[in-house]
């Protein structure tokens, strides 16, 4: 699916994502008919149900959606297979009121990544954060419902960002966008996979090259959000998650340039719990947003995560040595207070 997506130019692409988001809402549809299909086989037997015309198929949705994207027919099917799974997500989580922030993954995955969370932004970020009605859910109105993730270690970062954006821009004028910034953590996976498949090295050559490209994807969007707000246009919203005090700085100092209203909500910053205190604490004492992320699951499943969290960053290990200086000098000043 990657590759099919890849392969689209950008009209191509607004066009795949459309079909898929309407697929989407169809098949929510259709599950409700196959239901009282059910219920209707149970009451009055099969015939009747076929002549009521009720018994749906797949096959006119394939069709459909091979006319968008260059599929195989059995990838088409399990493509729509995950729909009303993923539209359930969707609905939960504008319904809660919560953000669904799709995470990032590999190069060759990302492309379908991007498609899926295009389509459930065409599905759920419609006005000011979600529909009006889909499937019986109400949507929310405290902005985007549905973020996608993209990573400052790679070359194309900034131009996955636009693109993603040109897309959402182009689906219908009230559909939201929200992204979520990270550095990202698969650099050995992704240097081995390209040099196995004889590609170009996707990953910056040096971190300095990654704070730059991580610094550009944040001023870029931080741009996004003051038009947006200054505009009739759908919202724009990012999260800057990252433990690197300079980036975080350079946000901060971003915001306040572009006027954006720190509690706004369409800026808002990230770090893991337990992680980069020193830097949570201050911004959210300033008034800025902060989210921290929580792992949830057993040691086996949470001890990866959390190590690659500490790869993506190298400032990880520097911020962990500068809170122990920080607790160590606030330690001393209360012992001399009480002395």
């Amino acid at each position: 699916m990657s590759e099919a997506y890849q392969s689209l130019a950008l009209e191509g692409k607004v066009r795949a994502v459309t079909i898929l988001g309407e697929l989407m809402k169809e098949g929510v549809r259709e599950e409700e008919e196959r239901e009282l299909n059910r219920e209707e086989r149970r009451t009055t037997g099969m015939e009747e149900a076929r002549k009521n015309g009720r018994l749906s198929s797949s096959s006119s949705s394939v069709q459909r959606l091979l006319s968008y994207l260059p599929l195989q027919e059995s990838d088409a099917h399990r493509l729509l297979s995950c729909l009303p799974r993923l539209h359930k997500l969707g609905a939960k989580c504008s319904a809660e009121d919560v953000i669904l922030a799709v995470d990032a993954e590999y190069t060759y995955t990302n492309p379908a990544i991007n498609l899926l969370s295009l389509a459930l932004m065409y599905v759920f970020n419609r006005g000011a954060g979600g529909p009006a009605e889909v499937g019986g859910e109400a949507g929310r109105t405290g902005g985007p419902v549905i973020w996608n993730t993209y990573q400052g270690y790679l070359k194309a970062a900034v131009e996955n960002l636009q693109e993603d954006m040109s897309v959402a821009s182009a689906l219908d004028s009230d559909v939201s966008f929200g992204a979520k910034l990270v550095r990202g953590a698969y650099l050995e996976k992704e240097r081995a996979w390209a040099a196995e498949q004889g590609r170009p090295d996707p990953v910056n050559d040096t971190y300095e090259d990654t704070c730059t490209v991580y610094n550009r994807m944040v001023e870029v969007m931080l741009a996004e959000v003051a038009t947006a707000e200054a505009s009739s246009l759908s919202s724009r919203a990012v999260m800057v998650a990252t433990h690197n005090e300079e980036s975080v700085l350079r946000a901060a100092e971003g915001l306040a340039r572009q006027g954006l209203d720190p509690q706004g909500g369409n800026v808002v910053f990230a770090q893991v719990y337990g992680m980069a205190e020193n830097i949570s604490v201050p911004l959210a004492a300033a008034g800025f947003l902060v989210f921290k992320s929580v792992p949830v699951g057993s040691v086996a499943e949470v001890l990866p995560y959390l190590s690659r969290r500490a790869a993506e960053n190298r400032a990880v290990l520097h911020g962990a040595r500068r809170e122990r200086q920080l607790l160590t000098k606030e330690l001393a000043a209360r012992v001399m207070r009480r002395g």
